[in-house]
């Protein structure tokens, strides 16, 4: 437990995720995806591919499906040349009148395929903001289908959940938050960091399973990690359930002298 003092510099509550699962900077990803990931940087797997830290090799096409998606993998994974592989797609499944078993199959036959890679799955992205395109019926298949995602996820340390539904419907209204979209189903793209539909998925990609930097230890910005940027986390520790664990020389007070020696831990990594 000595470590939630990095990790608590390193993974602050506003950016940390429930998916443990994270990634070097060399990562290499595999996705098969639709409209959402199919063009360049304009779309967010080409964000993530065209910025550090990940590679992205995607294989995507506008109007697939995930049997489409299915096929795509058939072609052009290579086993052993990855270290994660994405599966991001559903819209067009609902859109085509596919069931959720249909689209779990191909999911499951997808995931059968691989060969030790982490998978990371999404669910499927709102479309309320459409109406001539969503109904109940359609919604009930999504639910069903996501539902599934996000078990899958939950019960296993080989997949991870890359959550668009939830990243794109704050509101949780089953539509697509009106400032990430022009169009109620497609997230619009502007420059990396801004905020925006593409470039906020592909920032919360990042966010999420890159390893943490140490660097982010320097917390007043000055170049040098030191007590300044520790003492901040001090008071934390003195209430709350890892007193005790963060008391390392165990003298019933959380100081400076429990803290100070992953100063260098910190330092050293920067």
């Amino acid at each position: 437990m000595r470590w939630i003092f990095i990790l608590l510099i390193t993974c602050l509550p506003s950016t940390c995720f429930s998916q443990a699962v994270q990634f070097p900077e060399d990562a290499k990803f595999f996705l098969v995806g639709d409209s959402f990931t199919n063009d360049g940087n304009a779309d967010w797997a080409g964000k993530v591919d065209d910025l550090p830290p990940f590679e992205m090799d995607y294989f995507s096409m506008s109007g697939r499906n995930l049997a489409g998606m299915q096929l795509a993998f058939n072609a052009n994974y290579v086993e052993g040349q990855y270290d994660a592989v994405v599966i991001a797609g559903g819209v067009n499944d609902v859109s085509g009148n596919r069931t959720a078993l249909e689209m779990i199959l191909s999911l499951t036959l997808m995931i059968a395929q691989t060969n030790g890679e982490h998978i990371i799955l999404t669910t499927v992205a709102p479309f309320g903001g459409r109406p001539n395109f969503w109904s109940q019926g359609r919604q009930d298949i999504v639910d069903e289908y996501d539902d599934f995602v996000r078990q899958l996820a939950a019960n296993s340390d080989k997949i991870s959940l890359f959550d668009l539904r939830s990243l794109l419907d704050t509101d949780d209204d089953e539509a697509i938050d009106p400032d990430l979209s022009n169009d109620g189903l497609h997230p619009q793209n502007c420059a990396f960091g801004e905020e925006c539909g593409m470039s906020m998925l592909a920032d919360a990609f990042i966010t999420q399973f890159r390893a943490p930097d140490f660097r982010s230890g320097d917390v007043d910005l000055n170049g040098v990690v030191n007590f300044n940027d520790i003492d901040p986390f001090i008071g934390l520790f003195n209430s709350g359930e890892y007193q005790q664990e963060a008391d390392c020389n165990n003298d019933g007070l959380i100081n400076f002298l429990d803290i100070g020696p992953f100063i260098s831990i910190l330092a050293n990594s920067s």
